[in-house]
């Protein structure tokens, strides 16, 4: 995960991914599945518009590896999907 969260503090976001089974590593490494980016840049991002997670998850897809990259919006909205079906 990467950015500010309007879904609430990072370790809030970490919680939901963890209670339906993912796995959420502090960085991106080859093995990443998705990278979900909050609704808010973050001050820390070494750019404006992006920071360093974003530029290694679009490295790793240009080689090969399917790093997905997720809009917060669609991150929320796959959990409100998932809430509705249970």
């Amino acid at each position: 995960v990467t950015g500010t969260f309007v879904f609430g503090a990072r370790r809030l976001v970490t919680q939901a991914i963890e209670e339906r089974g993912g796995y959420v590593a502090a960085d991106v490494r080859t093995d990443t599945d998705v990278l979900v980016i909050g609704e808010t840049a973050s001050r820390d991002w070494a750019h404006s518009s992006y920071g360093r997670k974003i530029m290694k998850a679009v490295e790793y897809r240009e080689k090969g590896h399917p790093v997905a990259i997720v809009a917060e919006s669609h991150w929320r909205s796959f959990l409100v999907d998932q809430v509705a079906s249970e």
